[in-house]
């Protein structure tokens, strides 16, 4: 494990935890939501642990080839955890996906491995943008259906495809710069005109470890 090191090691990280410094999400604890409604699947969680390509701005794949990617990336991939028997595990499609917070469902687009939920929430009397990618949504989440925080929206898409990534979450957080409730989307949410984004990582409320590319065989 001499390769695993502590997540506030890294300079990324620092650098956006400086810029976010003024902007809080107050109750936003997305793995405690993640592990009330997986208790049993999620009972045994330790942290969370990334491959550098997982994290917010990374600019190569943690999958395949592991080459660059069409653009920087705009969030944060949820895979694998660490037990509390120091095990790394993945979570599965198995795994209910709950909201973060209560807000109103804009869209759901295909992605590459299954569809994105795009949702707004007012906090503190500021308008969140929100991105849940790579789920099965639950045939009741909408477009313009309105959603209560711990709600489940989906599970994770199946991986189907040789190549392709094992079932994750993508995670991806923004402040918009104009109104933005109508086609709310991927090229939409990595527009830098459009979205000022936010590192999920900042707002996960546990702790995690960074390992070195290559370190999980995937």
């Amino acid at each position: 494990m001499d390769r695993i090191n502590n997540g506030q090691n890294s300079m990324e990280l620092a650098i956006n935890k400086e810029k976010n410094r003024e902007i809080s999400i107050p109750g936003c604890d997305i793995t405690e939501l993640l592990i009330e409604n997986n208790h049993v699947r999620l009972s045994q969680f330790s942290r969370w642990i990334f491959c550098r390509g997982m994290l917010f701005k990374s600019h190569v794949k943690w999958w395949g080839d592991r080459g660059l990617r069409a653009q920087p990336h705009e969030g944060l991939d949820l895979c694998f955890y660490m037990n509390q028997g120091s095990q790394c595990r993945l979570i599965d499609n198995a795994i209910l996906i709950p909201a973060c917070y209560s807000g109103l469902v804009v869209n759901i687009a295909r992605d590459f491995m299954g569809s994105s939920i795009f949702f707004l929430t007012e906090i503190s009397g500021g308008i969140f943008c929100w991105a849940y990618g790579h789920l099965n949504p639950n045939s009741d989440i909408v477009t313009g259906k309105m959603i209560n925080k711990g709600d489940i929206v989906g599970r994770l898409a199946e991986k189907w495809r040789p190549g392709a990534p094992p079932p994750h979450l993508h995670l991806s957080i923004g402040i918009p710069f104009a109104d933005i409730s109508s086609g709310l989307d991927w090229n939409v949410f990595g527009d830098e005109r459009s979205f000022y984004l936010m590192d999920p990582l900042l707002f996960m409320g546990s702790d995690y470890s960074i390992i070195s590319d290559g370190f999980l065989w995937i």
